[in-house]
């Protein structure tokens, strides 16, 4: 299990019940599909389910600063145009879509799909450098929402939203969100976050004991079931 990732109780009548401990499991799991857990610093999700509350908070560990054409391409000028040079196709969606939006579909030649052709006369490779191909932090963003989006309960669809500098903290319930449970989410994570014991998932691994057979009249020979009409 993660210490990243942190589920806790604002009821102290239930702290490590089943749902709790589920709970866990999914944002673990989560994380883990979206393949999202460098970019985050620490996850906290905070359930009273009498309120019904349900907040989740993310510090956020973002990639680094936007893609230049200069980071990503190699610019040669050739009798036909300026040549776009890729070594590897992570962003080269996003090119494309640059060199058309700047440029016209027309404009933008391409060879193959490493190789792509502006016509010298719309631009200079030194203008062409500092061209930015791609944002990460957009698309971490995104992933992040996704992932936020998944663990929150279906039915929690009113949210509160604080924003942070370093991350942000969504608030949701089934009912309109009191001024109070935003101050109690808020005095809760000004505390540090407290982790579920590892030995109480256990009884969730735990496999089922064996029972003895029981008696099955689905199972008897089908010349015993006319017997016993």
């Amino acid at each position: 299990m993660s210490e990243k990732i942190f589920v806790e109780s604002l009821d102290e009548t239930c702290q490590h019940d089943f749902g709790i401990l589920i709970y866990k499991i999914i944002a673990e799991y989560i994380l883990s599909d979206l393949v999202i857990g460098q970019a985050i610093q620490q996850m906290r999700v905070l359930i009273d389910i009498k309120k019904p509350l349900f907040a989740v908070s993310v510090q956020l560990s973002l990639p680094r600063q936007p893609i230049r054409m200069k980071d990503y391409a190699r610019l040669e000028e050739g009798t036909d145009g300026i040549h776009i040079i890729i070594h590897d196709e992570t962003y080269a969606p996003e090119l494309l879509k640059v060199l058309w939006n700047s440029f016209g579909k027309n404009n933008v030649a391409q060879i193959d799909r490493w190789e792509t052709v502006i016509p010298r006369n719309l631009t200079t490779i030194n203008e062409l450098q500092n061209v930015i191909v791609a944002d990460p932090r957009e698309k971490m963003m995104e992933k992040i929402l996704d992932a936020i989006t998944r663990i929150i309960p279906e039915a929690f669809r009113i949210e509160h939203l604080l924003p942070e500098a370093s991350g942000l903290t969504i608030i949701t319930s089934e009912n309109p969100i009191q001024e109070e449970w935003i101050e109690i989410v808020k005095a809760t994570l000004a505390q540090p976050p407290k982790p579920i014991p590892p030995e109480m998932f256990e009884e969730i691994k735990r496999e089922p004991k064996k029972t003895e057979e029981i008696y099955k009249p689905w199972k008897k020979p089908i010349n015993d079931l006319m017997h016993d009409v």
